[in-house]
């Protein structure tokens, strides 16, 4: 008799613990409501996630909760998972997420207590490429700032005819003034020895 009032103790204080433990579960109603407020990119490497947490018979929010965002690649094959923290609002959680990269990717997220799933798929954009700058390979040929030089010389140089008028480049005036002057030294020279000639000898 006194071990089976004993056994019927045992199962009182176990069922007790049970019942406390699930108490605010199951004075709110059970499973979980988890609504996604935000999932957004942040880079290329994570994903900022907001959560709320409620009850689903009263609609209560879960303060406490224990809410887990875990990351699935396209093989569905889970990468990480990451606890989200309180947000100091009641039942608002919120983290940042690491992802691998750029690309596509499921978000797995759960709800330990009160219990409630849900999923949602986030495209995480590649940086944006930046093309090389074009480098230019014509040379700029810098002013001449130096005298100019005249080719005027240098053509009739090249070119005995050019001149003014077309006249060759031998100075013909040289020649006429040069034979003028010699006719007129020999007409001189003839009328002195005429003058000699007539005049008489001296006595």
């Amino acid at each position: 008799m006194g071990r089976a009032l004993r056994s019927l103790f045992a199962v009182m204080v176990v069922t007790g613990v049970v019942l406390v433990s699930a108490g605010p579960s199951l004075a709110h109603g059970g499973n979980a409501v988890i609504e996604v407020l935000a999932a957004q990119p942040d880079g290329v490497a994570s994903v900022l996630v907001q959560v709320r947490v409620t009850y689903e018979v009263d609609g209560h929010e879960a303060e406490g909760a224990r809410v887990e965002v875990t990351v699935v690649d396209p093989a569905s094959s889970p990468v990480s998972t990451t606890a989200l923290a309180s947000a100091g609002e009641p039942g608002v959680y919120a983290g940042s997420v690491p992802v691998p990269g750029a690309g596509s990717w499921q978000l797995e997220i759960t709800s330990a207590f009160p219990p409630g799933t849900t999923a949602l798929t986030v495209d995480v954009p590649a940086p944006p490429t930046t093309a090389p700058p074009t480098v230019s390979s014509t040379t700029a040929v810098p002013p001449t700032t130096g005298p100019a030089i005249s080719t005027i010389g240098t053509d009739q140089a090249l070119d005995p005819e050019a001149g003014d008028g077309g006249d060759s480049g031998f100075p013909w005036a040289v020649v006429v003034a040069v034979v003028a002057l010699g006719g007129a030294g020999l007409v001189g020279v003839r009328i002195w020895g005429q003058r000699r000639r007539s005049s008489p000898p001296e006595a």
